[in-house]
């Protein structure tokens, strides 16, 4: 039975790891979509690029935002402004990594 105690134990440790693993994966993510997002807004005073940043919004979900009042005019344009998709851009830059992070976090947190 020792060997199955140890089996139990080394599960339990696991389902603790992996939430906190997803998340620092999603959160790393995010910071490189953050990255990318301020690499690609235009500058007039540069008070875009400071607005944009990553916020915690619970145990499996961050949100990446612009919090320039007008950042969303920039992003989806106007009547009379077309849109510069800084944001949406960054997105889709990384849209293939998250997938990949969160087996790579599982395979450190659960090897099989």
């Amino acid at each position: 039975m020792k060997g199955l105690a140890e089996t139990i134990a080394g599960l339990k440790r696991t389902r603790d790891a992996v939430p906190r693993a997803m998340h620092e994966a999603l959160r790393r993510n995010g910071f490189k979509i953050v990255k990318s997002a301020v690499a690609n807004a235009p500058v007039r005073t540069g008070n875009l690029k400071n607005s944009i940043g990553l916020l915690d919004q619970g145990p499996n979900q961050v949100a990446v935002v612009a919090m320039a009042p007008y950042s969303a005019f920039v992003e989806f344009g106007t009547r009379k402004m077309t849109g510069r998709a800084y944001l949406g851009k960054a997105v889709a830059e990384h849209a293939g990594e998250l997938e990949d992070d969160f087996w790579q976090v599982l395979g450190e947190v659960a090897p099989t």
